[in-house]
């Protein structure tokens, strides 16, 4: 009487101590997106809105590049001092971040900016230009993490964001 007893407590008791080493998989997992995958979702993007955009694969670019007005005026050195207009948004249309840098308010060297995609796009320009720069996920500094725009909008993990770019003014 006392085996058949314990052998069906037994196999309960294994039962729930199997099950309570089970890892709980309902948590989900955020993994940054390829180069590869991005560079499919910007290439589909660009081909929907008509965008001739060109990859710049280089270790100081790995961006898609658009001047859509080369400009006229002073090629900028990293020494320059610029003024210009930004606004950064995410594929979807919603604006992330707008700014417009004027030489006397802040007296911007470019040498001096903090962001690395800006300093490359306003050195692909001469004043009066304007050009398109679309970052990969991956190099937008976010990865996984959910950022926050300059206005508070959220910015989705694996975004990738577009900067639109005018250069004003170069002073020497």
């Amino acid at each position: 009487m006392k085996k058949k007893f314990w052998l069906p407590v037994a196999a309960v008791v294994t039962a729930l101590a199997l099950t309570a080493c089970l890892k709980n998989d309902d948590v989900v997992r955020c993994t940054p997106n390829e180069l590869s995958r991005d560079r499919a979702i910007i290439d589909s993007f660009a081909l929907k809105n008509s965008l001739d955009l060109i990859w710049d694969g280089t270790d100081t670019g790995q961006l898609y590049v658009q001047i859509i007005n080369p400009g006229t005026g002073s090629m900028p050195s990293l020494d320059s001092i610029v003024a210009f207009k930004l606004s950064g948004k995410l594929l979807n249309g919603t604006e992330i971040s707008k700014a417009e840098i004027k030489v006397t308010d802040a007296k911007y060297r470019l040498r001096e900016l903090n962001n690395g995609v800006l300093n490359y796009g306003l050195r692909k320009i001469k004043e009066g230009g304007s050009i398109k720069l679309i970052v990969p996920s991956r190099l937008n500094g976010l990865n996984c993490t959910q950022g926050q725009g300059q206005n508070g909008t959220i910015i989705p993990a694996n975004s990738q964001i577009v900067y639109d770019l005018t250069l004003d003014d170069v002073k020497p």
